[in-house]
């Protein structure tokens, strides 16, 4: 199993149970709450998908942009239910409405 289909089933497995994930570029971090999975499953569209040069790939509107190679990870991720502490302090955009919030959790 690369890279790439082991992040892969990590995202799928938190957002099937429940959990959000956050992804994080170097430009912008995004949080995919299940509620948001599933508006892309209901809407027909993968919104993190391997694709046949064996790389991840996340939906962004109606394209898809590469996450990870198949065995080097082009972002950070994070896998747990308690994903706003590890972002408390950054701006944090919602993908599917971009909200963004610059108050730490605590906060809000």
């Amino acid at each position: 199993m690369t890279i790439a289909q082991n992040i892969y089933n990590k995202l799928t497995n938190c957002l099937n149970d429940g959990y959000s994930v956050g992804v994080a570029t170097a430009y912008k971090h995004y949080v995919i709450t299940p509620k948001i999975a599933k508006q892309w499953q209901d809407a027909g569209k993968e919104l993190f998908k391997i694709g046949n040069d064996g790389c991840l790939y996340m939906g962004n509107g109606k394209s898809y942009h590469c996450i990870a190679y198949e065995e080097m990870p082009l972002a950070n991720f994070m896998y747990s239910k308690e994903w706003i502490d590890c972002l408390s302090m950054n701006r944090v955009s919602d993908i599917s409405m971009n909200r963004v919030s610059d108050k730490p959790y605590w906060e809000r």
